[in-house]
């Protein structure tokens, strides 16, 4: 092969390619680290949106607040029933839905 100044070999189609497909590694590397991350967040924000403590009161105590019932003396939000989450520890705000 010849050398070019100083020495220098000139850069070959194969050494090309082998350079461009370890950047191209890293870059979907880095892309899947960042997609990973960017899903975990979206996640932790969900469930933590969706989070309701469920408080024990008497049932009459949960009338007339904005809060209901559930049957094992917990209240939730009424906002809460039927919305595809266990809100209730004993998941009676899921029953009877449509």
């Amino acid at each position: 092969m010849p050398e070019g100044p100083a020495g220098v070999y000139p850069e070959t189609r194969q050494s090309r390619d082998k350079r461009f497909s370890r950047l191209l590694c890293i870059f979907s590397v880095i892309g899947i680290v960042i997609f990973v991350a960017v899903v975990a967040m979206t996640v932790a924000l969900s469930l933590s949106e969706q989070s309701v403590s469920p408080t024990t009161m008497a049932p009459d105590l949960c009338a007339g607040s904005g809060v209901v019932p559930c049957d094992n003396g917990d209240c939730i939000p009424v906002d809460n029933l039927c919305n595809g989450f266990k809100d209730c520890r004993d998941n009676s705000d899921e029953v009877d839905c449509i």
